[in-house]
């Protein structure tokens, strides 16, 4: 079951005419100060289950090809041990480099990276080939709410980035950073859903996903969560449909939403009317990813309260 509402301990919650940057900084004081509290092995834990749940939201997703991940800071959700089962099960990786003001592109990665850059974050080597296109990016945060709402650190990076190339964006965090509503102003960009040890919450906004139909061609778009099966039928004449990828064309389906959902997955089926992928490949990367990912008990977390580049 997803992980119940916390009690309302956050700083000021959000009202209608609220000074929304005197706000953030609130949240972002108390976010700071419950991230130093976590215990090391509770933060260690958190990661653990964290990676295993993004590995294996990633394995169920239709059509991504391509993962953005982030160079943790030592309080951030270590995703360096996703890199080898990802790239394993034929995914690009690919980790975010500054480029100027306030901006930055992702660089294909063979393994995490080492070096530290301006920001004192670990980069790409600058030589290494950019990706333009994404078709998932895990973003960090100082706190999220449950609604994708995400309070970074203020810089903006991530928000100038997701706004220009729209991925489908995930967010992680422990469950202890979350917090009851994140202010969202117009420059802000909400993630699709927010990853913690114990669940995944969808975000707010509702993509709107396209469907052809396989019989007569017929295009149709539908508004979905992200956590709904896509659609099977055509709205004219009831015949099978296919899902129309774009980049924004990636939907969750199957066992294994919650962390705590210990059903055991369909058999391989390509039935679903989404896209080139076979079931098959895309099922194996999803077993190789989240295996590897589950038995991982590296997390570089010990507390600090460094800022980040990520916003």
């Amino acid at each position: 079951m997803p992980a119940q509402p916390r009690s309302g301990d956050d700083p000021d919650p959000v009202r209608a005419g609220a000074d929304v940057a005197a706000v953030k900084a609130r949240l972002r004081e108390g976010a700071r100060v419950r991230r130093a509290a976590i215990a090391p092995a509770d933060r260690r834990r958190a990661g653990v289950g964290i990676r295993a749940t993004v590995a294996e939201l990633i394995g169920g997703l239709s059509g991504v090809g391509s993962v953005g991940l982030y160079a943790a800071l030592p309080a951030e959700v270590d995703l360096d041990p996703l890199v080898a089962p990802l790239r394993a099960g034929g995914v690009v990786v690919a980790y975010p480099r500054v480029t100027g003001d306030r901006a930055m592109a992702f660089h294909a990665v063979d393994a995490p990276p080492a070096a530290p850059g301006p920001w004192g974050v670990r980069e790409p080597a600058a030589g290494a080939r950019t990706v333009e296109r994404l078709d998932l990016v895990v973003v960090p945060g100082l706190a999220y709410d449950r609604d994708g709402g995400r309070l970074g650190h203020g810089a903006g990076f991530y928000d100038r980035w997701l706004a220009e190339h729209r991925p489908l964006a995930v967010g992680v965090c422990p469950e202890a950073l979350l917090v009851d509503a994140v202010p969202v102003e117009a420059h802000d960009v909400r993630v699709d859903a927010v990853v913690t040890e114990h669940a995944v919450y969808p975000g707010a906004d509702m993509p709107t996903y396209e469907y052809e139909c396989l019989t007569n061609g017929h295009r149709f778009e539908v508004k979905q969560s992200f956590s709904d099966d896509p659609l099977q039928t055509c709205e004219v004449c009831g015949e099978p449909v296919r899902k129309v990828f774009s980049a924004a064309g990636i939907v969750f389906k199957g066992s294994g939403y919650y962390v705590t959902d210990t059903r055991k997955k369909p058999a391989s089926s390509s039935k679903n009317g989404g896209g080139s992928e076979t079931g098959g490949s895309k099922e194996k990367a999803a077993e190789t990813t989240s295996s590897s990912t589950k038995s991982s008990t590296s997390d570089s977390s010990s507390g600090s309260s460094s800022s980040s580049t990520a916003d």
